[in-house]
C-alpha cells in the first residue's frame, strides 16, 4: 500500500495534477458557436421526451461493452483472431491519446458551463 501511494503521490506532483484548477468553460462554447453558429446543448434541452432521453443514452451504454463484444466475435472464428490482437492494440493507443488529450486540454461539459458564474 505504502509503495502504490508513493507512486501515486509522485505521479500527481510530476503531472501537475496535484494543483487543483477548474477546467477550461470558454473553448467549446465557443467552438460550437464557430462551427453550429448556435450552441446546440441549449436547443435540444428545450425538448425533453423520455424517447429522446433514450436514444441520447444508448451510445453511452453501448461504448464500454461494444470493444468486449467484438473482441469475442473476433475470438468466435480461427480465422478473424489474428485480428483480435491488432484490433486491442489500436483501442488502446485509442484509449492512451484520448487520456492524454484529458490530461493536457481538460474541459468542461456544456451544463458546467450554463451553471457557472
Amino acid at each position: 500500500y505504502i509503495i502504490f501511494f508513493r507512486y501515486y503521490a509522485f505521479f500527481r506532483e510530476a503531472t501537475g495534477i496535484a494543483v487543483i484548477s477548474r477546467p477550461n468553460i470558454s473553448v467549446l462554447p465557443w467552438l460550437e458557436e464557430m462551427v453550429f453558429q448556435c450552441q446546440p446543448h441549449r436547443i435540444l434541452a428545450k425538448f425533453a421526451h423520455p424517447l429522446l432521453d433514450l436514444m441520447a443514452a444508448v451510445p453511452y451504454l453501448v461504448h464500454f461493452p461494444l470493444p468486449v463484444l467484438f473482441g469475442a466475435y473476433l475470438l468466435a472464428d480461427k480465422r478473424r483472431r489474428p485480428l483480435m490482437l491488432r484490433f486491442f492494440w489500436c483501442a488502446g493507443w485509442v484509449n492512451l491519446s484520448a487520456l492524454c488529450i484529458q490530461f493536457v486540454f481538460p474541459t468542461a461539459p456544456p451544463w458546467f458551463t450554463d451553471s457557472a458564474v
